[in-house]
């Protein structure tokens, strides 16, 4: 679900000044000359309040370790539905789901236990939509040696690595590192959560890897830009149907792509653009219970918002954990992404399963033991 990006910041506020009373009483004049220095003192403190409080922290780097070499941006997590769906995009989304178009592919069906008409008419994550989707752009030749490493994934996992417009390195090394990356998110994650996503109602889990943030519909969901996300619906123009994508940028590390595929693990009985519904799950609200999570509201009430803002969804949950800062492999202090259980299981997950060598697992024992108890 991507995450799009995820600093935020604001002033600090500030406390205006009290005047001080004295026992004489000045002159108009004098007031005036006072309150004009005064005036002018005060721009002059906000301004270096201002210039104090925006240093950049250099203390803290990005929750997921960049890949090496750097990719040129890094693409924020998925995190939920845009804050409004009335952009022409949108509409042409809802529409297609509304009158069921099937002239390429099936209306998404709503899920066993799911919502009827609501949990179908919710878009994918992002908060850029494209009204119509772009042409599938052309793409760096795949070399001898990363399409040896494509048969060799696509058959031991059961997934599909889309080549065809797909961006995966500009040369054979690049190609090779960022497949590799992909094939050791697969190996990291526990074989019952693999056996789960790689196929279903959506078809055969595929990968994807372009600067563009396009579904295999040429559905851009955050605008035209490179991301990390998991889809699992997609739009093609004409018709809203099911599908099951992990969408990456050139060089996403492992962790990173196995982060995703906990999203994928998470929606893998859901109807298509129901997340909300993944929140309420048995198996969520285990894990909830597990390591600190609140749910504030009842699950109908959380329902009934989920074609609202995440920043909304987020707000009806509460966690009451110990701190999720740790220590990179780097010896920098990062902090855990956690907006929402959802987001928490996630990025939780692909830290303990994919984290890089080097690195030494904060002591977080109830995320970890839940985990090897539910998901091996």
């Amino acid at each position: 679900m991507a995450r799009e990006g995820r600093e935020t910041g604001t002033l600090p506020e500030t406390t205006e000044g009290r005047a001080q009373k004295g026992g004489w009483k000045p002159s108009r004049g004098f007031k005036i000359g006072i309150s004009g220095v005064a005036f002018f003192a005060g721009i002059l403190t906000v301004a270096s309040i201002i210039a104090v409080t925006t240093e950049p922290d250099t203390g803290v780097v990005a929750v997921t370790p960049t890949p090496s070499p750097q990719p040129t941006t890094i693409a924020p997590r998925r995190q939920g539905p845009a804050d409004e769906f009335t952009s022409a995009g949108a509409d042409a989304y809802l529409g297609a789901v509304d009158q069921g178009a099937t002239t390429a592919h099936p209306a998404p069906a709503t899920s066993a236990g799911s919502t009827a008409g609501a949990a179908t008419a919710t878009p994918t994550i992002g908060e850029g939509w494209s009204a119509t989707p772009a042409p599938i752009a052309d793409a760096p030749e795949v070399a001898p040696a990363a399409s040896g490493l494509i048969a060799g994934i696509e058959s031991r996992f059961g997934v599909d690595i889309l080549t065809a417009g797909q961006d995966w390195g500009v040369g054979e090394a690049d190609q090779v590192r960022n497949l590799g990356a992909v094939q050791a998110a697969l190996q990291a994650l526990p074989p019952g959560v693999i056996s789960r996503i790689v196929s279903g109602s959506g078809g055969t889990l595929s990968f994807l890897s372009n600067q563009h943030g396009q579904t295999a519909g040429g559905w851009q969901p955050y605008g035209d830009r490179a991301a990390n996300y998991y889809t699992n619906q997609d739009y093609d123009g004409q018709n809203a149907f099911a599908t099951n994508q992990v969408i990456l940028q050139p060089g996403s590390a492992a962790q990173t792509i196995a982060h995703e595929l906990v999203h994928a693990y998470q929606l893998r009985d859901t109807a298509p653009g129901a997340f909300v519904e993944a929140l309420l799950t048995p198996e969520m609200k285990s894990f909830m219970q597990a390591t600190g999570w609140k749910q504030l509201v009842s699950d109908e009430e959380l329902l009934a918002v989920q074609t609202g803002s995440w920043d909304g969804i987020n707000s009806l949950f509460s966690y009451q954990g110990h701190s999720l800062s740790y220590v990179t492999e780097h010896g920098s202090t990062a902090e855990l992404y956690t907006p929402n259980p959802m987001e928490a299981f996630a990025e939780a997950a692909g830290l303990y399963y994919a984290h890089g060598d080097g690195f030494t697992l904060p002591a977080w024992a109830d995320y970890w033991s839940w985990f090897n108890a539910n998901l091996g």
